[in-house]
């Protein structure tokens, strides 16, 4: 099976590498090339952090609903394509197919639970020993970094 050329997604649209770099993916257990992806570089890598800044810009300000919402439509969409993601995942790492279940059932289960919760953890309260006074706890996450993942780990 032969996936084909794949684009870099930055900024909402698939792009070849600024300088035209592509890699080979083989497969692992086998050696044969599974598709050709094309190699981001330091200005593509720039890029792509710069639009995903916006887009946690974008995304925080959501409300808790609407990100619930598009979190359960990721999750309806990669069930939908739970064969096409397996075979994937089974060509570019060598894992058996029912191996692929795991990575999966995982990221489904996460898309899952997450959206609940969010629900639940924003109405923490704290009270003061004399119960005078509440607090709320606010997290706020760190942003967008750039990060190399293991090779044998879809996410």
């Amino acid at each position: 099976m032969h996936f084909g050329y794949k684009k870099l997604y930055i900024d909402g649209s698939l792009k070849d590498a600024e300088d035209g770099s592509r890699q080979k993916v083989i497969c692992p257990a086998n050696g044969s090339e599974v598709a050709e992806i094309a190699e981001a570089g330091e200005k593509d890598t720039i890029k792509a952090l710069k639009s995903a800044q916006k887009g946690f810009n974008y995304w925080s300000k959501l409300p808790l609903n609407e990100r619930t919402s598009w979190m359960k439509k990721l999750r309806k969409a990669i069930l939908e394509k739970e064969r096409h993601l397996r075979l994937a995942i089974m060509y570019e790492m060598g894992k058996t197919y029912e191996g692929s279940y795991e990575d999966i059932e995982a990221l489904s289960n996460a898309l899952d639970w997450y959206p609940n919760a969010m629900k639940n953890y924003r109405d923490e309260q704290i009270l003061d020993y004399e119960g005078t006074h509440s607090h709320k706890m606010i997290h706020k996450p760190a942003g967008v970094v750039v990060a190399y993942l293991a090779w044998n780990f879809p996410l």
